[in-house]
């Protein structure tokens, strides 16, 4: 599947609140989020860091003609489809992780930062516990990641 069927299908029966190039976005940070969720509690630290790299990413995808409403606008945007995902990730981990690994083929120098984000998001708090440990190896797997 790619990005493309994979918005449409995230999507389907409600107005987007992001485009495909924002979308893609959303899916490299999934993992990060499915770390987060993996000790069934998504701590304020977690959710701090992940806020933080959302909004690195998203003013490095704002274009320059964004006024500063509209890039806020994008960020809450952002977060309000991260927080739909942390509470719908079951419905969405298959896909995403499938359109993600075949999107990591196309584009490795992706899979280090992804690593990276998911082992940073589990250390956020008092350290990688054996939960997060065991979702971080089992979604590397799953993207083809080392």
């Amino acid at each position: 599947m790619t990005v493309l069927e994979l918005h449409t299908q995230y999507f389907q029966g409600r107005t987007p609140t992001l485009n495909e190039l924002e979308f893609e976005t959303l899916v490299s940070l999934f993992p990060g989020l499915l770390v987060a969720l993996a000790d069934d509690e998504f701590q304020e630290e977690e959710k701090t860091l992940l806020n933080t790299i959302a909004t690195e990413v998203v003013d490095e995808i704002a274009s320059e003609t964004l006024t500063e409403i509209e890039k806020k606008d994008l960020l809450n945007n952002f977060l309000g489809e991260l927080n739909y995902l942390a509470t719908n990730s079951l419905l969405w981990e298959d896909n995403f992780l499938y359109t993600l690994s075949i999107y990591i083929e196309i584009k490795p120098e992706f899979g280090p930062f992804i690593s990276e984000m998911m082992y940073e998001i589990a250390k956020s708090t008092d350290g990688i516990n054996d939960k997060e440990l065991a979702k971080i190896y089992e979604v590397k797997t799953k993207l083809g990641i080392s």
